[in-house]
């Protein structure tokens, strides 16, 4: 996992949003389109290595992004094609900390069952996805189960 870390300076105070990422290769990180396609100067560091972002720890690189690719069909409006390559300079560093995933080709499937996970905790569980779609885009919500999976029978 990586953390975005995103300052967006306009002619108005400026703004931090945060999101996450993944790294798949030691100069570049995937992650949503949305989270960068913002109004006014963009800036985005990433954070890897991080157990507690709010905390400096020493397992933690932050690299700024230098560049980013948006899809080039990305749809703003009806979030489709919502993916953006950042490249990073320098190159993160890969260690016991800091680690690339590679990803799925478009014949691999099997993340059914998976969790959906934000914040260091699971919100969802992968059910599945459109026929030819890369990703899945029906997810279980946990909370809602959170009685049935707390109910422990006599």
């Amino acid at each position: 996992m990586a953390f975005l870390k995103i300052r967006v300076s306009n002619q108005s105070v400026p703004e931090t949003y945060h999101c996450g990422g993944f790294l798949i290769r030691p100069d570049a990180v995937l992650s949503a389109a949305h989270c960068v396609a913002k109004k006014g100067r963009v800036r985005v560091t990433v954070i890897l290595g991080a157990h507690n972002v709010n905390v400096r720890e020493r397992s933690q690189q932050r690299i700024h992004v230098r560049d980013w690719v948006i899809h080039p069909k990305y749809s703003p409006g009806d979030i489709k094609n919502d993916i953006v390559l950042l490249k990073l300079k320098p190159r993160a560093r890969i260690n016991e900390n800091v680690k690339f995933i590679s990803f799925s080709s478009s014949k691999e499937r099997g993340d059914s069952g998976g969790p959906l996970v934000c914040n260091h905790k699971a919100h969802g569980i992968v059910s599945h996805g459109l026929e030819r779609s890369l990703f899945p885009t029906v997810f279980t919500r946990i909370s809602y189960f959170e009685p049935w999976i707390r109910y422990k029978p006599d």
